[in-house]
C-alpha cells in the first residue's frame, strides 16, 4: 500500500534533517484545538436607530494532513488548508432585534465554536512544524438582506475562503510576505540574519507575534479582495430587486492565527470591527488542550462513554470565564447538545 502524503513527505523531510538524532526524532505532540467566540462588546453601532448583527465565522489549518506535493524545483511541500464550518446556526446574534451601544452580546456555542486537530510534519531544511490553526469572523448588520439571501453568501464564502487562503499562505512560503513578516510592533524594520530570508526564517517571524499579526493582516486583506467580488455575485443572484435597496452592511473581517507549539496554553485575544463608524469587539480564546487523562475520558470523538454516564461522572459544559456548568443531562439530551460541537469534559 503506497504510504499517505504527509507520511512520505516526512520520511522525506528525516533523510534531509537526519535521521534518528536530534530534531528529526523528537516529534512533536499532536494538539486538539478549540475557538471559542463567547462575547462581543458594542462600543458603536453602524446604524443610528442600532444594529442587527450577524457573524460568518470558519475555523481552518495547515498541518500534516493538508500538505500537498512540492512545487517544481523545491523540495518544501505546498501549503494547503483544511476549513471547518461548524454546526448550522441563526445568522442573528440577538434573534430579529435590535441592538444599541453600548452592549454585551453573548455568542451561543454552536455558533461561536470551532475544534480540530493539529498534526504535526517535518519539514526538510526547516525542522518540525506543528501546524497553524485560525479562526476568520465576517460580522454582518442586516438591513435588507432575507436570511436566505445572506445564506447564499455565505455558501459562497464557504467555498471560496480555502483556495484562497492556500494561494496566500503559498505565497507567503515564497516570499510575497516578507515585509510585513520582518516589521515589528511600530512598523519598524528588523535586521534580517545572514541567511535569511527563507522558509526557516518566515516560520521564525510567524512564531512572533508582531510578524504574525502583520502578515496576518496583510493576508487577511488579499483574501477578501479576492473572494468579495465572487460572495458579492452569489448575493445579488438570490436577492430579490427591494433587498438590494437597502443591502446588509459588512462591518469587518478578521482573523487570528496560532502556531501550533502556542496552543499547549489557553490564549486570549480580540478582534476588532470598525467599518462605517462601527465599533465591536469580539473577545474569543483557544482553550487549553485536554491532559491525556481527560482525553481518555472522552471516548470516541468526544462522546461520552456508556460506563461514565451510568457512573453518574456526567458530562459538563466548559464556558469561558466560568466554572464548569454540570448538565446532568439525560443521553438524549446529551446528543442534542452534543451536535453544538461544544468541548465536553466530565464531572470529578
Amino acid at each position: 500500500m503506497k504510504p499517505a502524503l504527509a507520511d512520505r513527505l516526512t520520511a522525506r523531510a528525516v533523510h534531509t534533517c537526519g535521521s534518528g538524532h536530534g530534531e528529526a526524532a523528537m516529534r512533536p505532540a499532536e494538539r486538539d484545538v478549540t475557538f471559542v467566540l463567547y462575547q462581543i462588546k458594542v462600543s458603536a453601532t453602524e446604524d443610528v436607530g442600532g444594529d442587527e448583527p450577524y457573524m460568518w465565522i470558519l475555523g481552518f489549518k495547515v498541518d500534516a494532513d493538508t500538505l500537498g506535493p512540492p512545487p517544481p524545483g523545491t523540495i518544501v511541500p505546498s501549503l494547503g488548508v483544511q476549513v471547518f464550518e461548524g454546526a448550522p446556526a441563526s445568522p442573528f446574534l440577538l434573534g430579529t432585534g435590535d441592538t444599541d451601544a453600548p452592549a454585551t452580546i453573548p455568542i451561543p456555542p454552536n455558533l461561536g465554536t470551532r475544534g480540530f486537530r493539529l498534526k504535526p510534519a517535518l519539514l526538510p531544511a526547516a525542522g518540525w512544524f506543528e501546524g497553524i490553526a485560525g479562526i476568520i469572523c465576517l460580522l454582518w448588520d442586516q438591513d435588507g438582506f432575507a436570511p436566505s439571501t445572506s445564506e447564499a453568501g455565505y455558501k459562497k464564502f464557504k467555498s471560496a475562503f480555502g483556495p484562497a487562503l492556500t494561494t496566500e499562505l503559498n505565497n507567503l512560503a515564497s516570499g510575497t510576505y516578507d515585509d510585513p513578516l520582518s516589521r515589528d510592533a511600530s512598523g519598524n524594520v528588523l535586521p534580517m540574519p545572514p541567511d535569511a530570508p527563507n522558509l526557516t526564517w518566515r516560520l521564525t517571524r510567524l512564531r512572533d507575534d508582531a510578524g504574525r499579526k502583520n502578515a496576518v493582516k496583510a493576508i487577511t486583506k488579499a483574501v477578501k479582495d479576492n473572494i468579495v467580488s465572487q460572495i458579492e455575485d452569489a448575493i445579488t443572484n438570490a436577492a430579490g430587486y427591494d433587498e438590494l435597496i437597502d443591502p446588509d452592511d459588512l462591518l469587518g473581517a478578521e482573523a487570528a492565527v496560532f502556531m501550533g507549539e502556542e496552543l499547549a496554553q489557553t490564549q486570549d485575544y480580540t478582534l476588532e470591527f470598525t467599518e462605517d463608524e462601527a465599533n465591536y469587539r469580539l473577545r474569543p480564546r483557544v482553550v487549553k488542550p485536554r491532559s491525556p487523562r481527560q482525553a481518555a475520558n472522552h471516548g470516541n470523538h468526544g462522546r461520552p462513554r456508556a460506563d461514565q454516564v451510568r457512573a453518574g461522572k456526567a458530562p459538563c459544559l466548559l464556558v469561558p470565564g466560568k466554572d464548569v456548568l454540570d448538565l446532568r443531562l439525560p443521553p438524549a439530551d446529551q446528543d442534542t447538545l452534543r451536535t453544538c460541537h461544544v468541548k465536553w469534559r466530565f464531572a470529578e
